[in-house]
This record gives structure tokens, C-alpha cells and sequence, in this order.
């Protein structure tokens, strides 16, 4: 609530969800923390990269370093830790995924306004206008075929028109729960 409880800042169904541990779906693991749940070094750049910047062989080392997310201050829903005031930028990192963690991964993202992201070098999700929150959406299933254990690597591009600005991508797994064994009949 603000100091004079004239507004509720949290949807007071998500609160009492959050109190009470309720929440839909699959527990989630984190496996590339967004800015609002981490703090994830990525290289970026301002400058037009080359054609294959979102290739995994492509050596981004020249780019800046910078924290997740990118934009400007003010924007809504956003939490840029660095500034970002281009038309556009390109951010690149590598992850690691276990053997368990492959199947049925969300990216989580924040954007103000075009996204386009890749893993491994395939188009995952391309995602037109802004959000106000972070979403959680499907990596498309020709990206989630080129996932293996090990490093893997995404890159994101923003292209930014008009208002405020800002990126930011995570990426989750369903946290598996391990079956309880069956308790033995007396």
C-alpha cells in the first residue's frame, strides 16, 4: 500500500497467494536470473553487430559488459541496472543447462518494444510492442532442439522507437520434485 493505503501496489489475490505459498503452476528454477531476481553479466553492444552476432561461435569479447537489465529509469515494470538509450542493442551470454533442465524451459521477458531472441542461433521468440511485467513465454521447439547439457548460449536483440526503453530475459526451468517414496502397509 502507498502511506495512505489509497493504493495497493500489489493485486491483493497475489498477495494472499504469496502469503500463503499458493501459486499456479510449477514451482520454478532459475537457470539465467532476470534483473528482477539476479543480477546476470551479459555482453552488449550499441553498434550494429555483424551479421552473425547471434551465432554461438561469434566472439562478442569486444563488446561492453554490462547488468541485466537495459533501459532507462522510469520506464514501467523495468529494472535497468544499465543505461541503455540507442535505437537498439544487442546482448549476448553463454548458460548452463544440466541433462535434467532441458525440457519444457520458459524465457521470462521484459521488453520495451521489439525482441527477437536466440538460442544456440535459432530464432526462440520474437515478440512485437512493449510489455508493462515480466512474461514468461515457449521457446519455439527448433530452438529448444539445438539445447544440450553444458554451455549453450542466447542473444537478444531490442529495437526501441518511441517512449520509454528496456530489456531484459531470463530463462526458467519447472523444478523437478522428487516422487516421495510409497509408506508400507502395516
Amino acid at each position: 500500500l502507498t502511506y495512505d493505503r489509497a493504493i495497493a501496489k500489489i493485486d491483493p489475490e497475489v498477495l494472499l497467494a504469496a502469503n500463503r505459498g499458493v501459486f499456479p503452476g510449477p514451482p520454478m528454477k532459475i537457470i539465467l536470473a532476470d534483473a528482477m531476481i539476479g543480477r546476470t553479466k551479459w555482453r552488449y553492444t550499441v553498434e550494429r553487430p555483424g551479421e552473425d552476432w547471434f551465432q554461438p561461435e561469434y566472439d562478442a569479447s569486444a563488446w561492453a559488459e554490462g547488468i541485466g537489465g537495459f533501459g532507462s529509469e522510469g520506464t514501467p515494470g523495468s529494472y535497468p541496472n544499465t543505461p541503455w538509450k540507442t535505437a537498439d542493442i544487442w546482448l549476448r551470454r553463454d548458460f548452463v543447462l544440466s541433462s535434467e533442465d532441458l525440457a519444457d524451459l520458459v524465457l521470462r521477458i521484459y521488453h520495451d518494444e521489439d525482441v527477437s531472441v536466440y538460442l544456440n542461433g535459432v530464432l526462440a521468440v520474437k515478440l512485437k510492442g512493449y510489455a508493462t511485467d515480466y512474461e514468461e513465454y515457449p521457446i519455439s521447439r527448433e530452438a529448444a532442439a539445438t539445447l544440450r547439457p553444458g554451455n549453450n548460449t542466447i542473444a537478444v536483440h531490442c529495437l526501441q522507437t518511441t517512449g520509454g526503453q528496456g530489456v531484459d530475459v531470463g530463462i526458467l526451468a519447472p523444478q523437478r520434485v522428487a516422487a516421495e517414496p510409497e509408506a508400507e502397509a502395516n
